[in-house]
Parts: structure tokens; sequence; C-alpha cells
């Protein structure tokens, strides 16, 4: 029989004999041909090295960004039987024991007998993922949270007036009872020696009752002031609300650089043998809350910015840098030390524009992209007059173009720390998973900047 026509199964192997691929394509055929079919993922190769992962991301043909309405397929050919005494050796238990485990459902063991792939893979699909590229919030989403804010806010503000009326009507209360005291006190004709001690003790006690009635009706003013203005802000963000449309992007300084359909996507192959195992994770908690992932370093390859942003993060990072070095100066001086050196701005996109990056398309607000091949055009950044912002230039076969905030650019830079990995919005308590992902409906939200994500905590352990 032709190496074509069938299929090297492992002892033990919970399959069965089917027919050949060429008369009914398997699982594994199928995602190859979606791969082939696609223009932009077409040039893709898989790995058939035993124990090698292949990833792909499949999108919905109608999918709504910031929702994980996605698929990912990641598939690896069995060790060859012969290959079993290195294995074991060699691969931990703990890892061995996880592969040997593999049953029906997400994860299945498919035998393929197309040309090099024939052979015993282990195939695994799932759902519930998202393949977008790090989008901002949405804008109606930012509205809404918005509107959830300012309405707490003016609660908290109705309790304090609510609190503080009766606070500042005795004040007043206080303050009448008193001066009608004093009044009636002043009125007689014939005054005892008590009298005129009273007479002396409430001037002084008119005084504090006084400032203390003004401070109080000075805050329960305030109070009232603020809150009307917070009830004025808070009708004006529904009404932005009621105004927006759902499909939306709101870009925000927090995710600068991302183009809010930008599609900033890698080519197709760019992380071959590049991801590993590992924890990504972040921020106080560490990794007690860390979350499973197969994670990349920092390796070439093509993203979307808005020149915009990077004119805006290279001021903000230049005036942190610049009060830095002034008070490491005057700590210095005072210290009677020399100055210390000067230090370069720190990094990032704008980093790599001050010697000129190359670009690979420049995109024109309201214009045709226009490519570009090898070094034929690099964007600089160049100090302004005011000496605190920058501006940017496109450098093109020795003519020089000024770019606007509103251009955006597609550079050839590092990208770092990219990763697969399960959901961030999501916590265990009492070994049940809870937080926003369990929803049904959770958003993708904003902390998936180009990394393909499983919403569902299970999917990813």
């Amino acid at each position: 029989m032709a190496a074509e026509d069938h299929a090297e199964v492992p002892p033990n192997t919970p399959t069965t004999l089917r027919t050949t691929c060429a008369v009914k394509p398997c699982l594994l055929c199928w995602v190859r041909a979606k791969v082939a079919a696609s223009p932009e993922a077409k040039a893709a190769k898989f790995s058939t090295e035993p124990l090698h992962l292949n990833i792909v991301g499949l999108r919905q043909e109608n999918t709504v960004s910031d929702d994980f309405d996605d698929a990912m397929v990641v598939f690896m050919k069995m060790l060859p039987h012969d290959l079993k005494d290195p294995y074991e050796k060699h691969v931990e238990k703990e890892i061995r024991d996880d592969i040997a485990g593999i049953k029906s459902g997400r994860v299945k063991v498919v035998p393929c007998t197309a040309s090099e792939f024939t052979g015993t893979w282990i195939v695994g699909v799932f759902d519930q993922v998202t393949t977008d590229p790090g989008l901002a919030d949405r804008d109606k989403d930012t509205r809404q949270k918005a509107i959830d804010d300012a309405q707490k806010e003016l609660d908290d503000k109705d309790k304090e007036l609510t609190d503080h009326t009766p606070v500042a009507k005795k004040s007043q209360d206080d303050l009448a009872a008193k001066q009608l005291e004093q009044k009636d006190l002043r009125a007689k004709k014939e005054k005892t020696a008590d009298d005129k001690q009273t007479i002396k003790d409430n001037d002084d006690a008119l005084k504090k009752l006084t400032a203390q009635a003004k401070k109080d009706a000075d805050k329960l003013q305030k109070l009232q002031n603020d809150r009307d203005r917070k009830a004025t802000a808070l009708a004006k963000k529904k009404a932005a609300l009621a105004a927006t449309d759902d499909s939306q992007v709101q870009m925000s300084q927090g995710h600068s650089g991302w183009l809010a359909q930008g599609r900033a996507q890698m080519a197709p192959g760019i992380y071959a043998n590049e991801y590993r195992f590992g924890i990504h994770h972040g921020g106080a908690d560490g990794l007690h809350h860390g979350h499973v992932a197969m994670t990349v370093g920092f390796i070439p390859g093509y993203r979307f910015y808005s020149v915009g942003n990077i004119l805006a993060e290279r001021a903000k990072a230049k005036k942190a840098h610049d009060e830095a070095e002034e008070k490491a100066r005057k700590k210095a001086e005072n210290a009677g030390k020399p100055a210390p050196e000067p230090t370069p701005i720190p990094g990032g996109v704008y980093a790599w524009a001050k010697d000129g990056i190359v670009l690979a398309r420049h995109v024109p607000p309201g214009g045709a992209p226009k490519k570009f091949v090898g070094q034929e055009a690099t964007m600089k950044l160049r100090l302004s007059a005011d000496g605190k912002s920058y501006e940017a230039f496109l450098l093109e076969k020795g003519a020089e173009t000024k770019l606007g905030d509103d251009d955006a650019v597609v550079v050839n830079a590092q990208i770092g720390g990219t990763n697969l990995h399960r959901a961030h919005n999501v916590e265990m308590k009492n070994h049940k998973q809870s937080g926003e992902e369990v929803k049904l409906g959770g958003k993708v939200s904003n902390w998936s900047e180009g990394c393909p994500t499983y919403r569902q905590y299970k999917n990813f352990n």
C-alpha cells in the first residue's frame, strides 16, 4: 500500500480506520484548505515535526469587534513509536500525562494521509476566542462606563447633601435661638449681675455660632452647586450615549498607537518556532494571579501607528525625562557634586522614529494608502520651536512631507510579549470562576492588545 493511502497509527490510540484524505479530507486537511484559501495567510508553512505546535486563528466571516466570536485550531504531529524511549527520557512526566490523557471533545486524535502530513495528529479546536488585534474600548462601552461613574458620583453627592442639610439647619436654629435669648436679655430694663454675665457669655457664644452657621451654610451651598454640576454632566453623557453608534470606536492614550480598525496583524509565519510556554502576569499580584500563556519574545512584526499618538507620547516622554534630569541636577548641586551626564529620552516607537524609522506604508486621512519597498521611505521626528512638542516628517526620494496628527504609518517594529492566553477579566472564588468573562456577552475590552485570547478560563488550562 502506498504511503499516501494509509496513516501511521500508534498502539492504543483512540481512533478508527477511515477512508483516505483524497476521498474525504480530515479535519487537519480542512484547516489547511482554509489557510490556503486566504490571500493573506496562504504562504504560511506548517511544521510536520512531531510535537511542534501549529496555531491557526479562524475569524468569523461576520466577526464583531470586541466579541469572543472567533475560533482557534492548534495541532501537532504525534511521535512515531520508535521515538518512545527518548520521548519518555526528555519530556517531563506531567506533560506526557497531559498528552496521554487527551480525550474526545475539543481535542481529537486525527489520522491524516495527505502527502507530507501523513501520520497521526492531535488537533484541538477552541471557540469563544478572540483574534482581535487589541482594539481600544468601543465608544459605546466607554460612554456607558462614564455614565455609570458619573451616576455614582451624583449619588454620592446626593447623600452628602442629604446628610449635611439637617446639620446646616441645626446651626441656623441654634444661632437664631441664641440671638433671641440675647435680644430678650438686652431688652430688660433692670439687669441683675447674672443677666450681665449671661449677656457677656452670649456675645462670645454668638461669635462661635455665627461662624459655625456660616461654615455649614457655605458647605451646603457648595454641595448643592457640585450636585447640580454633576447632574448636568450626567445628562450630557446620557445624551451623547443616545447619539452613539454601536460601531464607533474611541481611541485612548492608554492604547496609543493602535488604529481604531487598523487590524495590526502580524504576517503569517512571523511567529514560527518562537512560542514558549510561560506565565503572562503583571501588577502587584504577580504570579499569584498569573495567566497560563504561550509567549514570544521581542521579534519583528508590522504595526500600525497613529502619528498624532506618536507625537503626543514623544512629548510626554520628553517632559517626564526633562523633569527627572532637572531633579537629579538639583540633587547633585545641593550635595556639592557635579551635575550628572545627560541621558537619552526613553524608548517607544518615538525613540525609533527620532533616528528615522523605515516605513512599510503611509495612510493619509481620507486618502489611499501608499506602500513602500525596502528603504525608500522613512519617518523622522523633530523638536518644535516651543522646545516641548514634536513634528513628524516623511522622507521619500529626497522629498520631505510634514505629517499631521491624523496620518498613520505602518512600521516594521520590535514586538514584545505577544501571548496566547486566557481572559484577564476572570478570577477564582471558592474554586469557581467568576468575573466579567463568565457573563454571556462578556467583552474582550482593552486588556488584550495583539494577543489572541480564550474567553473561558478552562479553555487554556
